[in-house]
């Protein structure tokens, strides 16, 4: 389900890459706290249910986790699927398609836990909300951590995309900002026929030329690090780590880089902006530019 970074977030974030650290603590910890959040309210419906009900049968899960007036993301999840698994099979997300392939994924989860026998394994899980403890036995715990476990993992990478979708425009125009460029050479809303749409960013030289940029928050030896640069035909690549071999292949490219999580790492976009003839502030290296990187990260949010 989308994700929607608060402000303060998506500033620290881009203050830690700037500053050559590492952001993923900041995005596993919004991962955490959503998963928190999702297992207490899940939770807290299987004790109220068990309660009421005594036994959390298929029946039981059906009404009321797999209600086809849940939103299409909620109900993969709780079929134990990702809306993403849907699509990578199917090729489409229509809620028709993820309520079928979600139905039968979890009949399929359902016949494998009625093949265990009691010999195979004995569980009983208490859980207490407000003075109400309920038991689940084995089939029933089952169902619930297969549900969770899906929601952690669906919050994971909602999270990291939203994260690149959110960040990386700011993260670019700070970039600038720091290094003094006229946002007359740069912008994230140009396309080829000057209509406006949503694009990695676009530096703007003098000579009228269109240099396509593209930001990865990712980690060293991804080949998506080199590859998707190249793809999709950027000239300009900003990473929070690359390795060598990611360098050399950008390089061979004609592809300029800045590798950010490095000391003074944002550096090297003056080499960038050199090279495309961008009028730039010519920094000194052996420098803090934390205050300068602060002053112009409130500049991008005022």
């Amino acid at each position: 389900m989308p994700v929607t970074l608060r402000k303060e977030t998506v500033e620290e974030i881009i203050r830690l890459a700037l500053n050559g650290r590492d952001h993923r603590d900041v995005i596993v910890d919004i991962i955490d706290a959503a998963f928190v959040d999702d297992a207490v309210q899940f939770f807290q419906k299987v004790v109220y249910a068990k309660f009421e009900t005594e036994s959390i049968t298929f029946d039981w899960y059906l009404e009321h986790f797999l209600d086809e007036e849940l939103d299409k993301g909620e109900f993969a999840w709780n079929s134990g699927l990702n809306v993403k698994t849907i699509n990578n099979k199917r090729r489409t997300t229509k809620k028709e398609v993820v309520i079928d392939e979600s139905l039968e994924h979890f009949d399929k989860f359902i016949e494998l836990l009625e093949s265990l026998t009691d010999e195979d394994i004995s569980i009983d899980l208490s859980l207490t909300w407000r003075g109400v403890t309920v038991h689940l036995d084995l089939n029933e715990t089952m169902v619930v951590i297969n549900a969770l476990a899906v929601r952690r993992a669906g919050r994971r990478g909602g999270v990291w995309s939203a994260t690149g979708k959110q960040v990386e425009a700011p993260l670019m125009e700070t970039l600038c900002r720091v290094l003094e460029v006229d946002p007359k050479f740069y912008s994230d809303s140009l396309s080829d026929d000057d209509s406006v749409r949503e694009v990695d960013y676009y530096l703007l030289p003098p000579d009228g030329s269109r240099a396509r940029c593209e930001v990865k928050l990712m980690g060293a030896g991804n080949p998506e690090s080199s590859d998707g640069p190249i793809a999709r035909g950027s000239r300009v690549f900003v990473a929070s780590t690359l390795s060598e071999q990611n360098k050399t292949v950008l390089d061979s490219n004609g592809i300029l880089w800045t590798q950010l999580q490095i000391a003074n790492g944002f550096l090297r976009f003056k080499d960038t902006l050199s090279e495309l003839g961008i009028p730039h502030a010519n920094l000194d290296e052996s420098k803090d530019h934390a205050e300068r990187i602060e002053r112009a990260i409130r500049a991008t949010f005022d």
